[in-house]
């Protein structure tokens, strides 16, 4: 029972984390601008993913690895930006729903990249998660 349930329990705290801090950077919009906010918020994960690095054997990098991390680097350091300006020029209640469109750029990209087409119990999957 407690192996089965244990996956909401980290799903719950997962959520009630990023709603805290997407809150309170919010708050710190007030004072600072999006740069600062947005460094703080990958400042603060650093020292905790540092923290757990001797514990995850890390497998041989090969150049693919680099070059994938090099053209997507700066793409998420843009989407972190636009994400902090969204929370700064628009209440939450407004922004933070669009995350729930989420799995549907990944059933478009998966495909895409991958050639994977989800059965009828993925796409109902799919529309719950909209939908909520």
């Amino acid at each position: 029972m407690i192996y089965t349930m244990s996956w909401f329990v980290y799903a719950v705290i997962c959520a009630l984390c990023v709603a805290t801090m997407d809150a309170l950077s919010k708050k710190a919009l007030n004072d600072h601008d999006s740069y600062f906010v947005a460094w703080v918020r990958v400042g603060f994960a650093a020292p905790l993913l540092l923290f757990a690095l001797p514990f995850i054997e890390i497998p041989k990098l090969d150049n693919t690895f680099f070059i994938i991390t090099s053209i997507l680097l700066p793409l998420d350091i843009i989407a972190m930006l636009l994400y902090v300006r969204a929370i700064s020029i628009s209440p939450l209640s407004l922004t933070l729903p669009f995350f729930s469109l989420t799995p549907v750029f990944t059933l478009g990209t998966s495909y895409i990249i991958l050639g994977e087409i989800p059965d009828r119990t993925g796409f109902i999957e799919q529309a719950l998660l909209v939908s909520f």
